[in-house]
């Protein structure tokens, strides 16, 4: 316990896996826009391409994952400024 709450520390090894698992996602949500996911989902494959993107995931409150293939990809849309609202076409 830590000053009355109870403390809850994982081991080394969760949080490393967990890093590799997420290392090359972007999380995105649309502000005052309730998106389906299948919109989402094409969309991106569509901008990114799926030589880029790996998968699109999304929660119940309304936040996604697009998860990158590697690094290189993930920083070629953040370079390129696609990420502001791939759904309108990035920052043009």
């Amino acid at each position: 316990m830590d000053n009355g709450r109870i403390k809850v520390v994982p081991p080394k090894g969760v949080s490393d896996e967990g890093k590799v698992e997420w290392e090359n996602t972007l999380v995105g949500h649309f502000v005052g826009q309730k998106l389906p996911y299948s919109a989402v989902n094409t969309l991106a494959h569509r901008l990114w391409s799926d030589d880029r993107l790996d998968e699109v995931l999304s929660a119940e409150n309304g936040y996604f994952f697009f998860k990158f293939r590697d690094r290189e990809a993930m920083e070629w849309v953040l370079d390129t400024g696609q990420v502001s609202d791939p759904i309108l076409g990035g920052n043009d």
